[in-house]
């Protein structure tokens, strides 16, 4: 009835999730009241969405928190984040979450006692002393991070780690014999993943869309097709493989040194060296 007030309610069965800040009080039974159809359809509506945004977070197995299109968990002291990622069934996919919005506030639901200079690709929380390292591209040399970044491990740290979303994709059959563009896979990226990159001077073949706005020293330009990626890979001596996709509303090539760090992504297209 229109005049009719009615009372719609909700709740999660899920009461347990970690929450961040911006999500306190989900878990426990909202109430709203509204006048008239036309109120209770929207009510209905925000409702609705409610769920969905619970649905898509709850995704992540374990409790995970869903962002920049991976889950994310906090790690045991000492442990490595490929540890940590494997035992949530998932794989390692290294991201850097950056200075503006650091990964262990979200992981925690809180704001440990004292935030600290970034430190290593990986983001450090030190329950001992309450307090966490940010994390950067390139780590100081007193981290100790070298090689892949999800072997890293300190034994006072609990790791920000950032997981794939879905399993690991294993490396397709390669046919050597494929001509030109066959031989180009579908739907895989080789991600960077803290180790597998080449950072060279690509100015000869981009002049933007570069790492840093650096076209010297970078592992990605901006292209207008895949043919310019393929035939910088061929030229460069470190290069293994390429990836060729969107970034950033660019299409961007991207030179790795291996073909390591793959996972499942919708659009995108890596090949070897050969693959020219």
């Amino acid at each position: 009835q229109d005049t009719a007030r009615t009372s719609v309610a909700f709740w999660t069965s899920r009461p347990q999730w970690p929450r961040p800040p911006a999500l306190r009080g989900l878990g426990i039974r909202v109430a709203v009241h509204v006048e008239g159809p036309v109120a209770m359809a929207k009510a209905m509506v925000l409702l609705l969405a409610g769920n969905s945004a619970l649905g898509a977070m709850a995704a992540c197995p374990g409790g995970g928190v869903t962002m920049h299109d991976r889950c994310w968990y906090q790690g045991e002291a000492g442990a490595s984040c490929h540890a940590t990622c494997k035992g949530k069934g998932l794989s390692f996919s290294h991201y850097v979450a950056g200075e503006a919005a650091p990964m262990v506030p979200k992981l925690m639901n809180r704001e440990p006692g004292t935030r600290q200079f970034p430190w290593a690709r990986l983001e450090c929380y030190v329950p001992g002393s309450d307090r966490y390292h940010t994390a950067k591209e390139r780590s100081d040399g007193s981290a100790g991070d070298k090689g892949d970044a999800g072997d890293w491990a300190v034994d006072v740290c609990r790791l920000s780690c950032p997981c794939t979303q879905g399993a690991a994709v294993p490396s397709p059959p390669v046919t050597p014999g494929a001509p030109y563009p066959g031989c180009v896979e579908q739907n895989s990226v080789m991600r960077h993943a803290g180790a597998h990159a080449i950072f060279v001077d690509m100015s000869a073949f981009g002049s933007a869309g570069c790492w840093q706005n650096d076209c010297k020293n970078t592992d990605k330009f901006n292209a207008d097709d895949m043919g310019i990626c393929a035939r910088t890979c061929a030229q460069i001596d470190e290069c293994t493989h390429w990836v060729y996709g969107d970034q950033e509303d660019a299409k961007k090539c991207f030179l790795r040194k291996s073909d390591a760090g793959r996972e499942a992504a919708e659009g995108w297209l890596p090949a070897p060296k050969a693959c020219a």
